[in-house]
């Protein structure tokens, strides 16, 4: 069973609904103190547009209930080895991006790699220069 990946947390994991997309369960892949918030998928099972969406409303779920950081829609592991293995092999980078998102972080809408995408909330277009 492959794992659709959803958002990364802080462990312990948030009480949540177990359903994913399509209604498939809602899997917790943890290693140490970060864990990955995935649906259980079956690697035949082609991903359409509705479940993009799907996948957005349950970020929003998982950031609501815990501070997260997205993934982006379609990333997938093979295992939940393979999902710890990424979690423990960038384990500083999303410890200091989860850190801004947590009440009283600095900047709340930064991604993990320190920038702030244009088509997120927050975002300000910098002054120009006459």
């Amino acid at each position: 069973m492959t794992l659709l990946a959803h958002a990364i947390a802080a462990a312990p994991p948030a009480p949540l609904s177990h359903e994913g997309l399509r209604g498939r369960p809602l899997a917790w892949s943890e290693a140490g103190d970060l864990g990955l918030w995935s649906t259980e998928w079956a690697p035949d099972i082609k991903l359409e547009r509705p479940d993009a969406l799907e996948h957005h409303r349950l970020v929003e779920r998982i950031c609501a209930a815990q501070p997260c950081l997205p993934v982006r829609f379609g990333t997938a592991f093979a295992s939940s080895d393979d999902a710890r293995a990424s979690l423990d092999k960038r384990a500083a980078a999303l410890h200091a991006a989860l850190a801004l998102r947590r009440p009283g972080g600095a900047a709340r809408t930064r991604g993990v790699d320190g920038r702030t995408p244009h088509h997120r909330a927050g975002y300000r277009a910098p002054a120009r220069l006459a």
